[in-house]
């Protein structure tokens, strides 16, 4: 590390590498656990059509019936569509079903602040849905949410390059990330035609060799 330091000098962005070079032990008594069982490893949508759609053919028990899919915990999921087709709502739905589980969910917001009450009316629509099938109140903790607003790129990166349990909780089953796209816009801007915008100074560079060829 030292050596690292002395050719590229220090990181005063916090972007430095851990101080441990070993990854958390995970028995493997507990990997086949977290195989076994499918709510580890799935996230629902709270539509089971679309559940059975993002399973993969390999999520079937042994009996042989499908059982529930959603989305796959520990990989990235990219919701990409028009504005107002639902990928907010989606990422809510996800959230209240991460708190059915009793797992946590953390929320970050990169263009519009997350609604309360939207967000609120979910979780009580599944409390109510969970009340239902076990005939017996059931109400989801809401604390399990962690909020975060990340105005731009490198906020963003900051958050989730080098997460703690500070700032995302262990209990967490997924990371909704709210209008990526509009980070990434407004710190790599195109031009109308959609060609990249021109780096300013660009021209002037140009001058001189347009000089020396007249």
């Amino acid at each position: 590390m030292e050596k690292y330091h002395a050719v590229h000098e220090e990181d005063v962005s916090s972007f430095d590498l851990p101080s441990t070079h070993r990854l958390p032990t995970v028995s493997a008594a507990q990997v086949l656990e977290d195989l076994d069982d499918d709510l580890s490893r799935h996230v629902s949508t709270g539509i089971k059509r679309l559940d059975e759609a993002l399973s993969s053919d390999d999520t079937v028990d042994t009996s042989g019936s499908k059982r529930s899919g959603g989305i796959l915990r520990g990989q990235v999921t990219e919701v990409w569509g028009p504005p107002g087709t639902g990928k907010t709502a989606l990422g809510i739905q996800l959230v209240a079903s991460a708190l059915r589980e009793g797992q946590g969910a953390v929320w970050v917001d990169c263009a519009y602040s997350l609604c309360g009450q939207r967000l609120s009316a979910v979780i009580d629509a599944a409390e109510q849905a969970r009340i239902s099938e076990n005939n017996q109140p059931a109400s989801l903790d809401r604390d399990k949410i962690t909020h975060y607003t990340c105005p731009s790129l490198p906020h963003l990166v900051a958050l989730l390059c080098r997460p703690a349990a500070a700032t995302i909780p262990t209990s967490t089953a997924l990371v909704v990330i709210d209008s990526l796209s509009a980070l990434v816009n407004h710190a790599f801007p195109k031009a109308p035609d959609g060609r990249k915008a021109p780096v300013p100074g660009k021209g002037l560079q140009v001058c001189p060799d347009l000089q020396s060829t007249n």
